[in-house]
């Protein structure tokens, strides 16, 4: 078998073995010198473990790197106060309160403050590798910007646009990683997610 990278495997190492959750990879010694089970139960290699976001310095770069893309496409006025928040997989969807999405790596909590200005937080599944991560608080990030435009969709069109955030960093990073994360939005079979972002795509 050949995977996604291009790295050719016998297929009884794909019953032994874990794909990695970031890149694709199946995980083994020969192909990623191992990985790790995380506590969720998803698998990461070592090719991508030294670059998962969890410290406050990455966070905050990562905030930088992902207004800078979004401003110079015209989505202005974003904050960089607004609090990013890392939780693990089962708290992250407790907190959203909705089924739509078994996979959901971001949500956006917006508390409405009379005769004041909206309060944000923005919540990110822990343990993403960087790439990832700028893509999933850009997609966040413009739920932001539609609040403060006052844009109010149905959940197609709001997450559509907002994924539009995602293929910005995939786009602009333009790496084997980043089209493999890149082209599993184009082939998004969810109603909302795939559905939602292929519309608008069309009409960006």
């Amino acid at each position: 078998l050949i995977d996604i990278w291009g790295n050719k495997f016998h297929q009884r190492h794909e019953n032994e073995s874990y794909y990695c959750n970031s890149c694709s990879r199946l995980i083994s010694e020969a192909l990623t010198h191992g990985g790790y089970k995380m506590i969720d139960g998803r698998y990461v290699c070592n090719l991508c473990y030294p670059n998962l976001v969890y410290e406050k310095y990455s966070i905050e770069e990562s905030r930088r790197r992902v207004i800078t893309q979004l401003e110079k496409v015209g989505f202005k006025n974003l904050s960089y106060d607004i609090p990013i928040i890392l939780l693990n997989k089962s708290k992250l969807l407790e907190l959203a309160e909705t089924d739509y999405h078994k996979h959901l790596k971001g949500l956006t909590i917006i508390n409405k403050i009379p005769n004041h200005r909206d309060d944000y937080n923005i919540y990110i599944l822990d343990d993403l590798h960087q790439i990832e991560f700028d893509a999933v608080l850009a997609h966040e990030y413009l739920h932001v910007w539609q609040n403060n435009y006052n844009i109010h969709w149905n959940s197609s069109k709001s997450e559509g646009l907002s994924s539009l955030g995602s293929e910005l960093i995939y786009k602009n990073y333009n790496n084997t990683f980043s089209i493999i994360l890149y082209n599993n939005m184009l082939n998004n079979n969810n109603s909302i997610y795939g559905d939602g972002y292929r519309e608008m795509k069309k009409i960006k």
